[in-house]
C-alpha cells in the first residue's frame, strides 16, 4: 500500500475510536463501573508515593474493612501498605478576646483578656491498606471483557511483531507476579522486555502484544501522565488491528474510554491526533514481516486442511467416497467455526 493508502486507513480507524467513545461513555457498564471507582478513596500525592514506593503493581487500595463492607471480599494476603490517615481531635485553648472591631482587648491592668475556646486540630498516622490482588471475593465491575476467537492474522501478527521487536518477549502463567495479579501483559522499562499472559485467545493475545509493544516503543522515556500513555497504547494497538485486518473494538474501546473518563473531548483528539505519525512508523515496521508470516499461515492452514480431509475420507468412506467432498467439508466447517469466532 502507498503512503498515502496507509494514513486513509489509519484515519479512519482513528474515527472509528472517536465514534465509538461516546456511545460507550453513556453505556450502563460505564456507569456502573463509575460507582464502583467512586468507592475508593482519592489519596493524596504523598500517599499514592508512599503506595508505590511499597507495592509499585497496586492498582486499587482500601481499608480491610472497606473491602469487606463496601466489595465483599476478604483480605487474603499479608503485607499492608502503610498511609498516612488525617485524624481530627479538638482542644480548648486560651483566645484572645476580640471586641466589634477585631482589635484585642485588654483590662484595666493593661493585661490582655482571654477566653477558652474548643479548637480542631489534625494530625496524622499511620494506618494499613490493601491492594486488590490480596483480596479474594466478590467479582469486582470491569469496563473490558477479554476477546475470544481465533484469526489467522492475529497470529501473523503476534509472530511478526515477536521478529521485529527490539525487546524480548515471553509469555508467563500465574508464576509470574504481575500475570497472577491480573495483568494480560506489561512491558518492563527496568529489563527492557515484553511479558505476555500465556493461554489467551489469538485475538487477545495479539492485541495485547501490541500494546505492550506500544510502550516499550513510545514510552521507555516517556514522562507522560500513565491515563496519556495507556490511551495512547491501546488506540495504537487498535489501529496496527484493524489495519492487519481484524477487529479488537469490543476490548479497546471501553479500555480507552476507562483512561479517558477524566480528559475533555478536545484533549482526547489531541492526544489520538499526536499518536498517527507513530502508528504508521510501527505498520511500516511490522508489515514486511506481517506479510511473510500471514503466508505461512496460510500455507500452515492449507496442510492442516488436507490431512483432515484425508482423515475424513479414510474413516467415513460412506459419507466422504472422495478427496473434494471431504474438502468442501473441512472448508465449509471452517468457514462456519472462523464466523463464530471459535477454534478449529
Amino acid at each position: 500500500k502507498s503512503a498515502e493508502e496507509k494514513k486513509k486507513e489509519i484515519d479512519a480507524a482513528m474515527e472509528k475510536i472517536e465514534n465509538a467513545l461516546p456511545e460507550v461513555f453513556t453505556s450502563k457498564n460505564f456507569r456502573d463501573y463509575l460507582k464502583f471507582q467512586s468507592k475508593f478513596h482519592h489519596y493524596s500525592v504523598n500517599n499514592i508515593i508512599l503506595i508505590k514506593l511499597q507495592n509499585p503493581n497496586a492498582s486499587l487500595v482500601a481499608g480491610y474493612k472497606q473491602w469487606q463492607d463496601k466489595f465483599e471480599r476478604q483480605v487474603v494476603k499479608k503485607g499492608a501498605i502503610k498511609i498516612f490517615a488525617p485524624m481530627k481531635y479538638k482542644k480548648l485553648v486560651d483566645k484572645p478576646v476580640l471586641d466589634e472591631f477585631g482589635d484585642k482587648v485588654f483590662d484595666e491592668n493593661g493585661n490582655l483578656k482571654t477566653e477558652k475556646k474548643e479548637v480542631q486540630y489534625v494530625k496524622y498516622r499511620l494506618v494499613n491498606v490493601f491492594d486488590v490482588s490480596q483480596t479474594e471475593g466478590k467479582p469486582l465491575p470491569s469496563l473490558t471483557k477479554e476477546l475470544e476467537g481465533t484469526d489467522i492474522r492475529a497470529r501473523a501478527l503476534i509472530s511478526a511483531i515477536q521478529k521485529v521487536s527490539e525487546f524480548h518477549i515471553a509469555f508467563a502463567g500465574n508464576e509470574n507476579e504481575m500475570i497472577k495479579q491480573g495483568a494480560k501483559g506489561y512491558y518492563s522499562k527496568t529489563f527492557n522486555h515484553i511479558v505476555i499472559k500465556e493461554n489467551m485467545s489469538d485475538l487477545q493475545t495479539a492485541k495485547t502484544l501490541a500494546h505492550e509493544y506500544t510502550h516499550g516503543s513510545l514510552h521507555s522515556n516517556s514522562d507522560k501522565p500513565r491515563d496519556i500513555k495507556e490511551i495512547e497504547a491501546e488506540a495504537t494497538a487498535f489501529v496496527i488491528s484493524d489495519y492487519f485486518g481484524f477487529d479488537t473494538g469490543e476490548y479497546s474501546f471501553p479500555y480507552i474510554a476507562g483512561w479517558a473518563m477524566n480528559q475533555n473531548a478536545a484533549t482526547l483528539h489531541e492526544v489520538l491526533d499526536s499518536i498517527q505519525k507513530n502508528v504508521q512508523a510501527i505498520i511500516d515496521k511490522i508489515e514486511p514481516e506481517f506479510k511473510k508470516e500471514l503466508e505461512l499461515e496460510h500455507e500452515l492452514e492449507k496442510e492442516q486442511d488436507l490431512e483432515l480431509a484425508f482423515e475424513l475420507a479414510v474413516e467415513i468412506p460412506e459419507q466422504f467416497d472422495s478427496k473434494e467432498k471431504a474438502m468442501e467439508y473441512v472448508q465449509e466447517r471452517k468457514e462456519v467455526m472462523n464466523s463464530l469466532g471459535r477454534e478449529r
